[in-house]
């Protein structure tokens, strides 16, 4: 989405709110993915996916973190050469969480 051009002097009262609640929804996904980014580096080159399968990944990450943020464990905690699923297997309180649920 764009926002509506022109200088907010000209601009009439429904319009400056849309351009202000656009620009603050923009903020709002860039800080997101900015975190995510920051814990999953997948999200630091092109996703190498098809379309169709992106939705997916992202909504698999997004489930990930947020258990992560729940058990109060950072993927930086883990290391850097860890092998993840091994320690998703130590973490203590851990909930089973169905494959499907992430897949579909």
């Amino acid at each position: 989405m764009r926002p509506y051009p022109g200088s907010q002097s000209k601009r009439d009262n429904e319009e400056s709110i849309f351009n202000y609640r656009l620009s603050r929804v923009r903020r709002v996904v860039e800080n997101a993915f900015g975190i995510l980014s920051h814990e999953f580096k997948i999200y630091q080159r092109t996703l190498q996916s098809l379309p169709e399968n992106a939705d997916n990944i992202n909504f698999a990450i997004c489930i990930l973190n947020n258990y992560l943020r729940d058990q109060g464990i950072g993927l930086s905690d883990m290391g850097s050469s860890v092998n993840v699923r091994s320690n998703l297997t130590k973490m203590p309180n851990q909930r089973k969480v169905p494959t499907q649920v992430l897949l579909k």
